[in-house]
């Protein structure tokens, strides 16, 4: 994965540009996709749904680690455009309504809920791709210094995307029928790897 690409500068430039900075912010990522992939934990042979897939960043870093199938849901064409892979399925629909007649073992929703007004329902209807023993891994943004200049990054770029307190993250999931079975907070990102409230 070109973990830089299209991240302000292209990464050659930004690695001649500043090399300490660029090795700097490379660490730091992998750090954090460790995390995401200890989370999701064992995919190979398995079938993943990469819900708000985007340009298909975390399916295809999943992919890598030997997955079956990818599913990935966005509601934007152009995004799904940039996913070549052929083992990524591809559907275009929103995230509320969305509708696969399967249930998944592993699924991840990355950067998606800070910018819908209705993450409940999104987590709602995952619930309904979900099994018993379903890990589903969320990231979002915190409502701390880190998270702040995440939202005037976006407000740079025209999206006003909202950053969560912990206890509108508790709710969401409590109010979703998620419970939290690990979490790690990394700078801006709350890390959670969920599993069905059977309660």
């Amino acid at each position: 994965i070109k973990r830089l690409e299209g991240i302000y500068m292209q990464p050659q430039e930004f690695k001649q540009y500043n090399p300490q900075a660029y090795d700097a912010m490379n660490r730091t990522l992998d750090r954090f996709l460790k995390i995401v992939l200890d989370f999701i934990g064992k995919v190979r042979g398995i079938e993943v749904l990469d819900v708000g897939s985007g340009s298909g960043f975390y399916s295809t870093l999943i992919l890598e680690n030997k997955a079956k199938k990818l599913y990935a849901v966005d509601n934007s064409k152009e995004m799904l455009k940039n996913i070549e892979n052929h083992k990524i399925i591809k559907i275009n629909s929103n995230a509320e309504s969305f509708k696969i007649k399967k249930k998944f073992k592993k699924i991840i929703c990355a950067g998606l809920l800070e910018f819908t007004n209705s993450p409940k329902k999104i987590l709602k209807n995952i619930k309904n791709h979900s099994n018993r023993n379903t890990r589903l891994i969320v990231l979002l943004p915190m409502n701390n210094i880190f998270g702040i200049f995440y939202k005037l990054f976006h407000l740079s770029n025209g999206f006003n995307i909202k950053i969560f307190k912990e206890n509108e993250i508790n709710e969401i999931f409590t109010k979703s029928y998620w419970k939290i079975e690990n979490r790690k907070n990394f700078l801006f990102s709350a890390i959670c790897l969920l599993k069905i409230d059977h309660e």
